[in-house]
């Protein structure tokens, strides 16, 4: 079980279509990092909201502390097998070979519906004498708990990305209507923020929104509570 206060990790995040895949990628692209795809997408916690607001409790930072620690761990297909792959210092070139024919090998049925396959673990091949690693954890859906994730891992590095309005809403809009995206995009969550009830954003009228006004909503309201 990985533990740690931070000094060896980076946090990547940002809203859904904002590059933070494109940049974590170039992070894992070093000799040295472990990387950790949207491993909270993977597993939860009812102890720690996707959205922290004034009108619940504030998560307790141990609870945080841990579910991060947690989420480091994940090594499923999803959090430890997303491509390019990149030759790592801390594993030998068999064991290197070994770990990226598990990964293909394992890709074609877990896209095929084998919840099975994509289940299995993933491992790192750290060596006895690894030493120095860095975990770069990128992820999409919390902006509404940067600061939990700080006050959880003071001595970590956090990389927020903030792509054009522009750009990110067209993105999100043919991702939807092409139906690429793995799950539907809960636009209604901001309506849980501080910054929505000082704008006076409420539900009724958030309803009568069409997609593209919901989408600026969310980007919107979001980026602003990362900030």
């Amino acid at each position: 079980m990985i533990e740690t206060s931070g000094e060896n990790v980076v946090l990547i995040l940002g809203a859904p279509r904002s590059g933070t895949t494109w940049l974590a990628k170039v992070f894992d692209s070093h000799p040295d990092v472990i990387y950790r795809h949207e491993p909270d997408t993977v597993l939860r916690s009812d102890r720690v909201p996707v959205i922290c607001s004034s009108t619940v409790p504030a998560p307790d930072p141990k609870d945080v502390h841990e579910y991060l620690c947690r989420i480091l761990n994940l090594r499923n297909l999803k959090t430890a097998g997303s491509l390019p792959l990149f030759p790592k210092r801390f594993r030998s070139t068999s064991m290197e070979f070994l770990r990226t024919l598990m990964i293909y090998g394992t890709k074609l049925p877990a896209r095929a519906g084998s919840k099975w396959f994509s289940r299995l673990v993933i491992p790192d091949f750290l060596t006895e004498q690894s030493s120095g690693e860095k975990y770069v954890l990128k992820s999409v859906s919390s902006r509404g708990r940067v600061k939990a994730f700080s006050d959880a891992l003071p001595r970590s590095r956090i990389v927020f990305v903030l792509r054009h309005p522009c750009g990110q809403v067209a993105s999100t809009l043919n991702g939807v209507l092409s139906g690429k995206f793995e799950r539907t995009i809960p636009f209604a969550e901001v309506l849980s923020t501080d910054e929505a009830r000082r704008l006076g954003l409420a539900a009724d009228s958030f309803e009568k929104l069409d997609l593209l006004e919901k989408c600026a909503w969310h980007w919107a309201i979001l980026n602003q509570k990362a900030l």
